[in-house]
């Protein structure tokens, strides 16, 4: 089901930034799974993360869900590694090639955000020394921004943000956020325009 990207991010507790991109499709997921997770977590202390990963990944994390035997970036210890931070998962959401007549266009990339447990087998980065501290890590602590998930039954995909390369979809998206910002005081969007537009502002005025 597609949903609104404002809206997704409120409804996961998500801070809007300045500085994300915003993707042209934000899809809910539903696995079969799905309804077991949510009875679960509603007990529980729950954050979310984000992941990137390759497009050619998406059919298995979507099916089967993410499986930390599975990842291969264990700098910090074998695990899930998730972001609270999504320029920081960006890096990781390589562009692929997929069917080149494709309304969407011929190149795509994929974000998920993830509800995680908060849970001893989480690892975040934290003053305590048992929140950040993993035994086999080659890396030391947790980084900031950084989320190690070693137990794949402590995190769920509940959105999947669609990046597309077809420049309709692109333009869509460019008016569906100016149409977001019709409303707002004049103030508050030059202060957004003015916190996108950082590295302009530094070229003019140098």
């Amino acid at each position: 089901k597609q949903c609104n990207w404002s809206d997704t991010l409120r409804s996961m507790g998500i801070e809007k930034r300045p500085n994300y991109v915003m993707p042209n499709y934000i899809l809910e997921v539903s696995k079969k799974d799905t309804d077991r997770w949510i009875t679960k977590s509603e007990g529980e202390e729950t954050f979310h993360g984000f992941h990137g990963s390759r497009l050619d990944n998406w059919f298995s994390i979507l099916n089967n869900g993410l499986q930390q035997h599975r990842s291969k970036t264990s700098k910090f210890g074998e695990g899930i590694y998730l972001s609270s931070d999504l320029t920081l998962s960006m890096n990781y959401s390589t562009r692929g090639v997929g069917w080149e007549k494709s309304v969407l266009g011929s190149t795509l990339s994929c974000i998920s955000i993830n509800q995680v447990i908060n849970h001893q087998n989480v690892k975040i980065h934290s003053s305590c020394p048992m929140k950040g501290q993993v035994e086999d890590s080659e890396g030391g602590s947790i980084p900031e921004h950084h989320i190690l998930v070693r137990d794949n039954q402590l995190l769920h995909a509940r959105y999947l943000m669609v990046y597309c390369g077809n420049k309709k979809a692109a333009k869509d998206v460019n008016l569906d956020r100016q149409n977001s910002d019709v409303g707002q005081p004049a103030r508050s969007r030059l202060a957004t325009w003015l916190a996108s537009n950082k590295m302009l502002l530094v070229l003019i005025c140098y």
